[in-house]
C-alpha cells in the first residue's frame, strides 16, 4: 500500500531524452564522461561542473561504441545499431576520431563494410581498433588513418574488440563464439576461450594475464589467457550480458545486462558483491572511475547513471535533450542543469498532478551537483 506521505512527495520526471545510450566512457583522468547515443551523436560530460560540454555529430547512424585517446585529448567513436544482422548494410560503416576541446572531427577510419560494434584505443596512442558485423577487425594508424592490418579468421561478425595494456595483443569476441587473441605485429591469431552463445562484450585484465567475456547465456566468464582455461563464472543475471569491464586494480569485475541492472563482482570467489538496480532498460554499458570508486552506466532508458561502488547508491543520473539541454538529477530530486536549471524537458509531479518545474527550483536546484556528488562521499545522505 502507497502511504499518504509517498503520495506527496514530488518527483522529478523527465519528458524528452536524446535516444537510447549504447556506450560510455572516463576519460583517464576522470574528469569527463563521454557517452555514445542512438540519437547518431556523442556527447561529452565535465564531472567537477556537471555541464554536457560537447556534441560530436557526423555519424549518420547509432554511435555504438566510444573510446578516450590516453592522454584523454581525442575521442573515438564507432557507428552501428544492433538491428544490424552479418548480411544487412548500414549507412555508416566509419570511425571517427574527434578534438576533445573543439569538437572538430580529426580522422575518419573507413574500409569496413557493414556497421561496427565496437571500438578501441591503443594505451601507446598511435593505433584505432575496430570491429564489425562483416565479421573482420582492422588496426589503423591513429594520425593518418590508413589501414595497418586486417584480421580476418572469424566466421561470424565481430562484437567486441580491446587492445592490451602494452599494445602489442588484441582480443576480439565474436557471434562465432569464440574468443581470439592477436598479436599485432605478425597478425597470427589462437582461440582463448569459447562458448555456447555469441560473445557480447570483451576485457584484458589491468596485468593481461586474464580475459573477461560476457555473452548472451547471462554470464561472464574468466579466462587464463596463457593456457585458455575458464577460470571463474559470474551468474546472477536474468538476461544476456551486455558488457563487462575490470576495476583498475584488476581485483573485481563489473557487468551490465539486458535484466537492467549492472553487477560488480569479486574477482576471487565470483561473488556479486552490489547489484546496481534503478535503470528500466537494458544496461548496455559499464565503466570505472580511474580509482574504481565510482562506477558509470549506459542504459536504453536514456540514461547514464553514476554509481558508489562501496555501497551500491546511485549518486545521479545524466540526461540529454534533443534542443542540447541537460540535466544531472540524483534520487532525491536534487538537480542541476543547463540554462542555470530551467529546463523544459523536467517537471514535478506530486500524485498524479504535474507542476512547473520552478515551483519546487528554489528547494531541489543544486549547482555543481555532479562535482559535489563525485567529490565528497556520502554527501547525499
Amino acid at each position: 500500500m502507497t502511504s499518504a506521505k509517498q503520495e506527496h512527495q514530488p518527483r522529478l520526471v523527465v519528458q524528452t531524452g536524446n535516444g537510447l545510450i549504447s556506450s560510455v566512457a572516463f576519460s583517464p583522468d576522470g574528469k569527463r564522461v563521454l557517452t555514445g547515443s542512438q540519437d547518431k551523436t556523442a556527447r561529452l560530460w565535465d564531472v567537477d561542473s556537471g555541464k554536457e560540454l560537447r556534441q560530436f555529430k557526423g555519424h549518420s547512424d547509432e554511435v555504438s561504441s566510444v573510446a578516450f585517446s590516453p592522454d584523454g585529448k581525442r575521442a573515438l567513436t564507432g557507428s552501428g545499431s544492433d538491428e544490424n544482422s552479418f548480411t544487412h548494410k548500414r549507412r555508416d560503416n566509419t570511425a571517427r576520431l574527434w578534438d576533445v576541446d573543439t569538437s572538430k572531427q580529426l580522422q575518419v577510419f573507413e574500409g569496413h563494410s557493414h556497421a561496427l560494434n565496437s571500438v578501441a584505443l591503443s594505451s601507446d596512442g598511435t593505433r584505432v581498433l575496430t570491429g564489425s558485423f562483416d565479421g573482420i577487425a582492422r588496426l589503423w594508424d591513429f594520425r593518418t588513418g590508413r589501414q595497418m592490418r586486417q584480421f580476418e579468421g572469424h566466421s561470424n561478425e565481430v562484437t567486441a574488440v580491446a587492445f592490451s595494456r602494452d599494445s602489442e595483443r588484441a582480443l576480439t569476441g565474436s557471434a562465432d563464439l569464440t574468443i581470439r587473441l592477436w598479436d599485432l605485429a605478425t597478425g597470427r591469431s589462437e582461440i582463448v576461450g569459447e562458448i555456447l552463445d555469441p560473445v557480447s562484450s570483451i576485457a584484458f585484465s589491468p596485468d593481461g594475464k586474464h580475459v573477461l567475456a560476457g555473452n548472451f547465456l547471462s554470464d561472464a566468464r574468466l579466462w587464463d589467457v596463457e593456457t585458455g582455461n575458464e577460470l571463474q563464472r559470474f551468474t546472477g543475471h536474468e538476461d544476456e550480458v551486455m558488457s563487462v569491464a575490470f576495476s583498475p586494480d584488476g581485483k573485481r569485475v563489473l557487468t551490465g545486462s539486458n535484466d537492467n541492472t549492472a553487477r560488480l563482482w569479486d574477482i576471487d570467489g565470483g561473488e556479486v558483491k552490489q547489484v546496481f538496480k534503478g535503470h528500466t532498460g537494458m544496461v548496455m554499458s559499464v565503466a570505472f572511475t580511474p580509482d574504481g570508486t565510482r562506477v558509470l552506466t549506459g542504459s536504453f532508458d536514456t540514461t547514464s547513471r553514476l554509481w558508489d561502488t562501496k555501497t551500491g547508491k546511485e549518486l545521479c543520473r545524466l540526461i540529454s535533450f534533443d534542443d542540447g539541454n541537460w540535466a544531472v538529477l540524483d534520487p532525491q530530486g536534487r538537480f542541476d542543469g543547463s540554462d542555470s536549471g530551467d529546463i523544459e524537458g523536467l517537471h514535478w509531479v506530486i500524485g498524479n498532478e504535474p507542476i512547473a518545474l520552478d515551483q519546487l527550483k528554489e528547494r531541489y536546484y543544486e549547482p555543481g551537483l555532479l562535482a559535489k556528488l563525485t567529490q565528497l562521499e556520502h554527501w547525499w545522505t
